[in-house]
């Protein structure tokens, strides 16, 4: 059986630390790579693995957000150095009619020129992956991402508060990435803006299957400090609970 190798290149949210970068993963198959937002920092975690753009498939773009699109400015950059002049953005269409004119003005011109932008409006197989969005809920267009392949699901939920809408995927994946971004005295403030504390994204499990894997992501400062204070075990609802540094790398 092959594996799907997941490598968490930024693991931060805006505010958050800043030993790491801000959300950025690689999902890699036998036949596809595909790269998952692309926040501050990711590019030289890109340049680390000895990538550019050229060497991604796809970039997926969950939403608008700046700290979910603006670390390829600086990938562009370095990929030009190597003669990369242009790579493939994916985005659901809600999130790309704002996303692609952001992008194209952001990026050094010669790179602008040559993007190419691809819609997914609910499913797309590329290679031998397949692809399916899920909204997220979240003060703008956002969309969450199922990877699969033919033995194992990895969920995305991307920017989000918990609701229902999350449930399926939850279900269906061995490996769940998720977003805490706000200790729990802030949940209010977390419903607000479209965001999920660290409990709450662990009372998430309960919907997981047994063996499966939670990824708590899109950390700040004060998340993270909830985490590293004991209040988390290593394993709830027979799901295990990690707290991913950049750079580490999983099969799933």
């Amino acid at each position: 059986m092959i594996q799907l190798r997941v490598y968490f290149l930024g693991t931060g949210g805006a505010g958050g630390p800043s030993n790491r970068a801000h959300n950025c993963f690689i999902v890699e198959s036998k036949e596809c790579r595909l790269l998952i937002d692309f926040g501050e920092g990711c590019s030289w975690r890109l340049e680390e693995l000895g990538l550019t753009l050229c060497d991604i498939d796809l970039v997926y773009i969950s939403h608008k957000h700046i700290d979910h699109w603006v670390g390829l400015f600086d990938s562009s950059v370095f990929a030009l150095s190597k003669g990369c002049k242009s790579f493939n953005v994916l985005a659901h269409d809600d999130v790309l009619n704002d996303l692609s004119n952001l992008i194209i003005n952001t990026l050094p011109l010669e790179m602008s020129r040559n993007v190419k932008f691809k819609i997914i409006h609910d499913k797309l197989t590329v290679h031998d992956l397949m692809l399916e969005v899920i909204p997220s809920h979240h003060p703008v267009p956002t969309y969450g991402l199922i990877i699969s392949d033919r033995d194992s699901t990895i969920y995305y939920t991307a920017d989000t508060s918990v609701y229902d809408g999350l449930i399926n995927g939850l279900k269906r994946a061995d490996l769940v990435i998720h977003e805490a971004s706000l200790p729990d005295e802030l949940s209010l403030l977390a419903k607000q803006k479209g965001h999920t504390t660290v409990s709450q994204a662990l009372s998430q499990t309960r919907y997981m299957k047994s063996g499966a894997i939670i990824a708590l992501v899109h950390l700040t400062t004060q998340s993270l400090k909830q985490l590293i204070s004991g209040k988390v075990i290593a394993s709830q609802n027979n799901v295990k609970v990690i707290v991913p540094q950049d750079g580490i790398v999983l099969m799933i």
